[in-house]
């Protein structure tokens, strides 16, 4: 800054948007004038008066400018944060997701000789968490003999605390809160726990709420994806109507005037809840006369089961909106898609040692093609050409340059063109590991 700049000129809009001055030049620009008004050898250093008293003004004014400047950025739903963000999203009926519970299969053992009736059953796991069910149960009695024998029943439990919460086998190990006669029964967890979600990130949120159209879209697919996407559990869905194809990819025919909707969500305890929520949201958002087509199984030189999905059906009956006559109750059909992961196989060659070893290239190349991967929209195929670029994309260039040279990529089930053709399925690989012979080989899983 100079003697000339206009004190304007520490904050004005350009085509580029808000620009504020830094710290810095805001303290350039008041010694200049506080130079002007008391003269050149006026002593302003961090020991003087004058100097602390310059310092602390232009501290005051860049605080200013920067909430100017993050409030102007609130405004900007592609750098909005936090609420701000949501009340953006929320005009384009995007809102934020809360966080899920988690769910664990266990087994109840009753070792008395007598069934045992409880109202709930809450257990603990080896970190203090606490494990419920509401609901009404019997443990059957054991079966009486030399030893008695228990009959396990097995029921659902759902983590009091929201979030991304893991719980190995055997992690949930210890009943609580049974009535005295009881502390007979036991716990075991065989599975794995199904992890729930902590609230939606703003960077998610962001994605989605480009991604994805408005509940209240221009069009009734449009209006109707929007819908299914706001159901918690849902992460991603697609339609088809026979305007637009005469099958899905899965090769289930459409019918005139029918859709076929796919919906990708998780396998939990609220399962029920979910399948629910999809088919009144696809009933109430539907044309009149419009119907659902089912998931039509497919034979075996078209589609395994797995890539046809899991057909989903539901009755409804109008007489929950205010028509009592059952006569208009009708099945609304849905896909649940399923996942898949072809085995990915990648050989590099030209590998510089000194940067690159097997378990590099497994924590660098190959756990970011699982994240790129995993979070690709529901029925996108994938290429050898699109692996080979993602895998360039991730390299960290130590010399300034790419430190291999990626010499084939294999996807499995691929067609003549180095295609996969994703059959309204998603992609859901875990698992990397890399060889070392000639060749550097990364095998995805």
């Amino acid at each position: 800054m100079n003697s000339e700049v206009d004190f304007r000129n520490l904050i004005s809009i350009t085509s580029a948007g808000l620009k504020v001055a830094s710290f810095s030049e805001i303290l350039d620009y008041l010694t200049i004038k506080y130079k002007e008004a008391f003269g050149d050898d006026i002593q302003i250093t961090n020991q003087s008066a004058d100097g602390i008293f310059l310092y602390n003004t232009a501290l005051c004014i860049n605080n200013i400018l920067q909430c100017i400047n993050t409030m102007y950025s609130n405004w900007n739903v592609n750098e909005a944060t936090g609420t701000a963000l949501d009340n953006l999203c929320t005009l384009s009926n995007i809102f934020r997701k809360g966080a899920t519970h988690s769910t664990a299969k266990v087994r109840l053992l009753n070792y008395r000789t007598s069934d045992v009736a409880l109202n709930s059953v809450e257990a603990v796991d080896k970190s203090g968490l606490v494990w419920r069910l509401d609901k009404n149960i019997v443990v059957p009695a054991a079966t009486h003999g030399t030893v008695d024998t228990p009959n396990p029943i097995e029921v659902t439990l759902t983590c009091e605390e929201p979030g991304y919460i893991k719980a190995e086998p055997g992690w949930i190990y210890q009943l609580i809160n049974l009535p005295s006669p009881y502390n007979i029964i036991s716990v075991e967890q065989d599975e794995a726990a199904i992890p729930g979600q902590d609230i939606e990130s703003d960077e998610n949120l962001r994605a989605r709420k480009n991604e994805s159209n408005s509940p209240v879209g221009i069009t009734v697919l449009d209006s109707l994806v929007g819908a299914l996407l706001q159901i918690d559990g849902v992460q991603d869905a697609i339609i088809y109507n026979k305007v637009t194809s005469t099958s899905a990819k899965d090769l289930t025919p459409i019918n005139a005037h029918d859709i076929y909707v796919v919906a990708r969500y998780n396998d939990s305890s609220n399962d029920d809840s979910i399948n629910d929520d999809i088919a009144n949201t696809i009933f109430q958002k539907l044309t009149p006369g419009v119907m659902t087509t089912p998931v039509v199984a497919s034979t075996p030189e078209e589609l395994t089961d797995t890539q046809c999905g899991v057909g989903r059906s539901k009755q409804i009956s109008p007489d929950i909106y205010g028509i009592s006559d059952a006569i208009y109750s009708t099945n609304i059909y849905w896909k649940k898609a399923s996942p898949v992961h072809p085995t990915i196989t990648i050989t590099f060659k030209d590998v510089l040692p000194l940067y690159y070893n097997a378990s590099f290239a497994t924590e660098i190349i190959g756990k970011g093609l699982i994240e790129y991967l995993n979070h690709l929209q529901l029925s996108s195929n994938i290429s050898s050409d699109e692996i080979m670029t993602q895998a360039y994309s991730l390299d960290p260039r130590y010399t300034g340059k790419y430190d291999f040279t990626v010499e084939s990529v294999v996807i499995d089930e691929a067609d003549n063109n180095d295609v996969f053709t994703n059959q309204d399925t998603y992609y859901n690989y875990s698992t990397c590991a890399t060889s070392v012979g000639n060749d550097l080989v990364l095998t995805i899983q």
